[in-house]
């Protein structure tokens, strides 16, 4: 998370090319990949909108043992008036996490992680990959589904009725 006295562009380029999550993964042809593991990189390519470290605020989905979590990490905190009272009110600071649950609809639990993303003003671009990934976890979470018979060629079938048409 960025710092409040220092910049995002200004930690991004001192911890560019080195810090503990930066991973480099061979390719076949051409330069390597550097790929990241940070906690609020969701998508895990090196690059500074992506980073986690250099972003104010940051989100991700994590899945634990009743279900899922959405973790909120924010370095700043901002005065704003309220819409609807007009009141002077802070925005949230610091650790946020909620437990989503793994039973229930899932459209309901995609609206929750919508409402937290609009009280914390994250970006727009942050909260698509939130929700792609919240819903692989869920599909992920989904009992497999019983395979389908396999279908019989039409010369079997036609050799079946054959057979039931002699006796």
């Amino acid at each position: 998370m960025a710092a409040s006295h220092h910049g995002p562009d200004v930690i991004w380029s001192t911890i560019k090319w080195h810090h503990a999550y930066l991973r480099k993964q061979k390719q076949s042809r051409g330069s390597p990949a550097y790929l990241s593991s940070e906690p609020f990189n969701l998508n895990n390519v090196h690059s500074r909108g992506g980073s986690g470290f250099t972003q104010e605020k940051a989100a991700t989905v994590n899945f634990r043992k009743p279900g899922l979590t959405l973790s909120i990490q924010t370095s700043i905190n901002k005065k704003r008036v309220s819409k609807r009272t007009g009141k002077l009110r802070k925005t949230p600071f610091g650790n946020y996490e909620t437990q989503l649950g793994n039973k229930g609809d899932i459209r309901a639990k995609y609206a929750v992680i919508r409402k937290n993303f609009r009280l914390f003003g994250i970006r727009p671009q942050q909260q698509d990959l939130v929700l792609a990934r919240a819903s692989a976890i869920f599909r992920s979470q989904l009992p497999p589904k019983a395979k389908k018979p396999e279908k019989k060629s039409r010369k079997e079938i036609l050799a079946l009725r054959k057979a039931a048409a002699k006796k």
